[in-house]
């Protein structure tokens, strides 16, 4: 069968040690001695023997809206196995079939295919313009709201093309999604030169995805989470598809890592400006190629 040839090849192709794999935008930096040190004591200690809380560990949780700068009032967290199944799970349990879900085009392909895969329809709005800074804009999705629009995926910073959003353009998406619900992916958030959340501006309505893949470099170990109103969160904690809890040893150096952030991150950021300008460089110096987006707010 096609896939399980396709998961042969891939396991073989991680297998050597040589192969740079550049398609994944994940971390390769050395973890911080805070996030082995985690890892190395939840193995230790046994506590990878019990399940974890449903929602996640307290802590994390609790981090993850000071990360945020949500308030904990009125906004709370479900600790997911990676950012994607905070994504399917929205996904799957706000869509019925003959609902709508709009995203932009470039853009992250799966919540498409988790949308389709219930009987709803996505379509993809283009945004692979330069008159429109490659990005969604407000006038763009106002048009192409309809009745059936249920759930509109932002991507922010867009993946594949690293815009961003201004905070004037996420308040008018705010307005003009209405009653749909919003998924902020917020992936490439740590790596954006200036970011502003949706969920403050139409808190009922926005889900907003939580990664420590990128910036923390934890994509092997499968943490994230997923964001939303107190009445969201109860909604979706009644199914969670890891209804007993997410890994221990992976949210344990998911605590670590956001307690250390104010040390990691800036040698996250600094590798990462330096290789997009040599990046830059390369390019200016071969005639007729050019970056279509020379300020990338992703990674």
């Amino acid at each position: 069968m096609e896939h399980e040839a396709r998961n042969r090849h891939f396991e073989a192709l991680t297998q050597q040690p040589d192969l740079l794999w550049l398609g994944q935008n994940t971390n390769h930096l050395p973890a911080h001695p805070a996030v082995l040190a985690a890892m190395h004591a939840a193995v230790d200690d046994f506590s990878f023997n019990a399940y974890a809380p449903p929602l996640g560990m307290e802590r994390l949780r609790a981090l993850i809206l000071e990360d945020l700068g949500l308030d904990p009032a009125v906004f709370g967290v479900i600790v997911t196995d990676g950012a994607v199944a905070g994504l399917s799970h929205a996904v799957r349990t706000l869509l019925r079939p003959g609902d709508e879900l709009l995203a932009a085009e470039p853009g992250w392909k799966w919540p498409l295919a988790f949308a389709r895969s219930l009987g709803a329809t996505a379509r993809e709005l283009p945004v692979y313009e330069a008159a429109q800074g490659y990005r969604l804009s407000p006038a763009q999705l106002r048009a192409a709201m309809r009745p059936d629009t249920k759930l509109v995926y932002l991507v922010d910073p867009n993946n594949p093309m690293g815009t961003r959003f201004e905070p004037d353009e996420i308040e008018a998406f705010a307005e003009i999604t209405g009653d749909a619900f919003v998924i902020h992916d917020c992936t490439y958030r740590h790596f954006a030169q200036g970011h502003t959340l949706l969920a403050p501006f139409a808190p009922e309505r926005t889900i907003t995805t939580y990664s420590f893949s990128k910036w923390l470099g934890l994509a092997g170990l499968r943490v994230g989470a997923m964001v939303a109103s107190h009445a969201m969160i109860a909604r979706f904690a009644e199914a969670a598809p890891n209804a007993l809890g997410s890994s221990v040893l992976a949210q344990r150096a998911a605590i670590a890592g956001l307690e250390h952030k104010h040390e990691f991150l800036p040698m996250v950021i600094a590798a990462d400006r330096a290789a997009k300008a040599m990046i830059a460089e390369a390019v200016a110096g071969v005639p007729g190629l050019a970056l279509p987006v020379p300020v990338s707010h992703g990674n």
